[in-house]
């Protein structure tokens, strides 16, 4: 069976590390991709998809209150959400970025997308969070658009938006797809959901 749990595992960590950074590289053409651990890792909860002892999957949620300023991973100091997205009014509601995701080759075709896609939205949802956003190429958004909108979550495609080119991948064009979980039904205002908890692990 698969497992999913979210981990501080040293050594499960250290091959979600390689997985992405293997992944990336292949699948986006990034040549230049870092993948090993960074900053986010040490604050963002990681969500890892394993048979027996190895990872074939993973990615991360990376949380920040409405009061506090340090950039996402998606952001730079001339690009935060904030400014981009007023209409969000994040300055008065928890958000989050989901980022780097990566599924082993051998495991594309199955479950342990949507199983990760789902936990995560779980997740999202005990947390209290409003938004979610997730930066990607335009496949993955729309992806990202599909899965949430099968979870009851409205999601939504900044085409508007211009991302600042990334020097290390100037060939690829990204997009930020957003998610208002209080278009969710589950959503909870007060914080105190009644959803599953997936901090133990979770086997399909």
């Amino acid at each position: 069976p698969t497992v999913y749990e979210f981990t501080s595992d040293r050594g499960l960590l250290y091959q979600y590390f390689q997985l992405r950074d293997f992944m990336y590289r292949k699948v986006h053409k990034l040549t230049e991709f870092e993948g090993e651990e960074d900053v986010y890792d040490k604050i963002s909860h990681v969500l890892i998809a394993r048979k027996g002892n190895l990872c074939v999957g993973g990615c991360r949620l990376t949380i920040r209150e409405a009061d506090e300023k340090f950039l996402m991973p998606l952001e730079s100091e001339q690009f935060r959400l904030e400014t981009i997205l007023p209409d969000c009014d994040l300055s008065h509601y928890r958000h989050a970025e989901l980022s780097r995701f990566a599924v082993m080759d051998s495991f594309q075709d199955s479950d342990v997308f949507y199983h990760l896609c789902k936990i995560m939205h779980e997740k999202v949802l005990s947390e209290g969070i409003r938004y979610v956003f997730a930066k990607s190429p335009y496949t993955l958004a729309r992806n990202w658009r599909m899965v949430a909108h099968g979870f009851g979550a409205k999601a939504k495609i900044h085409n508007d938006i211009t991302i600042p080119e990334n020097p290390l991948y100037p060939e690829i064009k990204w997009y930020i797809t957003s998610c208002d979980m209080l278009k969710t039904k589950e959503y909870s205002k007060d914080h105190h959901m009644q959803t599953q908890q997936h901090d133990e692990p979770t086997i399909h």
